[in-house]
């Protein structure tokens, strides 16, 4: 079937045209019908399932003080509204600390700005005895040109990893989760399960990060809880892992 639409009603009126329809659907279009889609069907695909993810959520609360203290960090190359969303809900509720790149900063300046804010996070009273630190790289607020962005973050990143071993790795944005993938000379990922609809919890294959928990993200993905149960859920599968 082929449908046009013009206006965000029109694509919210199209998936539901297309609820009751039998057999499997092959969705193609654009981000606003992705959107769509994922409002649309989150809370059915959610809903009375106990995902890899919320077990070893559960065997992480469980754990308590087990819980690995290395950082989660989240390196976030899109500018969408919704990634902005996710930022601000991570460091107002989520206690991640936020560092934006600076373009004109060396990898080993932007190294430092991120190892001074995780001991930042480390030293504050109100951080959690038995939960990692949440530390987030992210693109410059101001518009830039997207590929030499996403290379400088993905440098500073690596650059930051190779002295600070992390518990797990958040991606978003296509072109620097493909730029801190090579940096860091992966070979490829392994699913482990559809996390949120749209957005994976994988393992990294080979190079710096082999064997390393993380979740991939489109930028316009996902609500603003997203990155905050990302990184629970990231935690999670590391403390499986050990």
């Amino acid at each position: 079937m082929s449908f046009d639409g013009e206006t965000q009603s029109d694509l919210e009126r199209i998936v539901e045209a297309m609820r009751g329809q039998r057999g499997r659907v092959l969705w193609c279009g654009s981000a606003g019908l992705a959107e769509v889609l994922i409002a649309a069907h989150f809370d059915a695909a959610t809903e009375g399932s106990t995902s890899l993810g919320q077990q070893a959520a559960a065997a992480a609360t469980a754990a308590g003080p087990r819980v690995a203290r290395r950082p989660l960090l989240a390196v976030v190359g899109s500018t969408s509204e919704a990634t902005q969303r996710q930022l601000d809900a991570a460091t107002t509720f989520g206690r991640a600390g936020l560092v934006r790149l600076d373009p004109a900063a060396s990898f080993e300046q932007e190294r430092r700005r991120l190892a001074a804010e995780l001991r930042r996070l480390e030293a504050a009273p109100s951080a959690p005895a038995d939960a990692p630190p949440r530390l987030i790289l992210a693109a410059p607020a101001e518009r830039q040109i997207a590929h030499v962005v996403s290379r400088c973050l993905a440098s500073a990143a690596v650059a930051f990893l190779e002295h600070s071993p992390v518990a797990g790795l958040f991606l978003t944005g296509g072109e620097t989760a493909y730029e801190v993938a090579r940096a860091a000379s992966v070979r490829g990922m392994l699913i482990e399960e559809e996390l949120f609809p749209g957005i994976p919890l994988v393992r990294f294959l080979g190079g710096k990060l082999d064997g390393l928990p993380g979740v991939t993200k489109a930028g316009g993905f996902g609500d603003e809880t997203t990155l905050i149960r990302s990184f629970d859920a990231i935690a999670a599968l590391g403390l499986r892992r050990g």
